[in-house]
């Protein structure tokens, strides 16, 4: 039998202070890589920073972190009414 995952239609973004706590998905075995790309990159050292190609051509340092989307532990139905 062929294991078939089911799609990820709900992605929730926890945030708590202004900042990204967690991203929970309904099912996220098949949810989408997430990331954040962040171009105030002044506090990071090199080696912590990304040429990140531009629309023109040109590239920018940007700070990038990969997020892990993990599995909701709410009650998604209290989210997308």
């Amino acid at each position: 039998m062929k294991n078939e995952t089911k799609p990820c239609s709900r992605l929730v973004i926890v945030i708590e202070g202004d900042m990204i706590q967690s991203i929970i998905a309904d099912n996220p075995d098949s949810a989408p890589d997430i990331a954040i790309v962040d171009y105030d990159a002044d506090d990071y050292a090199d080696y912590e920073l990304r040429h990140i190609t531009q629309d023109d051509g040109t590239r920018s340092m940007a700070h990038v972190r990969e997020l892990y989307v993990e599995e909701a532990s709410i009650d998604l139905d209290n989210v997308f009414l």
